[in-house]
């Protein structure tokens, strides 16, 4: 076992001190070589440590701690964290992940936020305009919402990355629409968070702005700069179904639909 304590014998002061200023500088050159010596040790320790075993190699070091979900009552699902999608420096907590049980294997993203509307994602996959919400619950432990979702797979043509079939377009007006009939709002249509599948049709991520209007606001820290918001929105300020309306037409805008 490794130990970082000094031995003894280096600690042991002198009995008598010429003046009280060589006492105080035997004891920080005391402190000194005692660091010095648990360094030594412990590089050493390190020199000797067996290199991490391959059967993890495709799996992050540095992970989260929440390794399964269970998404019914029946069935449990452990997680393997494959790699985050932002940087380190990044606030958002996001991981490409899988999660399998005994018969199904899924390619997932895993993300830590403090708010998310479940209603309003749920709305959206309902009518195939978001991806599978496979979890959704608070966690103590971190303080925030787990949010496990079926990962979309890009278009397999690239020139499909950027075009979004119109019917998609239309069929995302309509589910829109019946989300606000419910007093729901999105609340962040920006381009980022309207993904397109294999088919090349819309799905909305993301639902941390999500809730009953009136009673979501958009962030204090809201960046206006270089980005095309709605008429209206500001930080603090009350996101509103017209901000979405507006979102969405500057979204088809700007990608060439109708």
């Amino acid at each position: 076992m490794l130990s970082l304590v000094p031995d003894g014998s280096s600690m042991t002061p002198i009995e008598s001190y010429a003046s009280e200023r060589e006492k105080c500088v035997y004891q920080i050159a005391n402190v000194f070589r005692a660091l010095r010596h648990c360094l030594d040790k412990l590089c050493a320790e390190y020199l000797a440590m067996s290199p991490l075993s391959s059967t993890i190699e495709d799996a992050m070091i540095l992970a989260p701690h929440i390794l399964s979900f269970c998404p019914d009552s029946s069935t449990t699902f452990s997680l393997k964290y494959l790699h985050p999608f932002f940087n380190r420096r990044s606030n958002r907590a996001v991981f490409l992940a899988k999660a399998q049980s005994d018969h199904t294997q899924i390619k997932c993203a895993v993300k830590f936020t403090a708010c998310y509307c479940q209603e309003a994602h749920q709305m959206m996959e309902e009518a195939g305009l978001a991806p599978k919400l496979l979890y959704c619950n608070f966690e103590p432990t971190v303080s925030k919402f787990c949010v496990i979702t079926q990962y979309i797979e890009e278009p397999l043509d690239p020139k499909m990355c950027t075009q979004p079939l119109k019917e998609g377009i239309e069929k995302l007006k309509n589910t829109l629409k019946k989300l606000h009939a419910q007093s729901y709002v999105f609340g962040d249509l920006r381009s980022a968070n309207i993904i397109l599948d294999e088919t090349s049709c819309p799905k909305l991520i993301d639902f941390d702005w999500s809730g009953k209007e009136g009673t979501v606001f958009y962030p204090s820290n809201l960046v206006m700069t270089d980005i095309e918001w709605a008429t209206g929105v500001k930080g603090e300020g009350k996101i509103l179904c017209q901000h979405d309306e507006e979102m969405l037409e500057i979204f088809i805008r700007n990608f060439g639909g109708n």
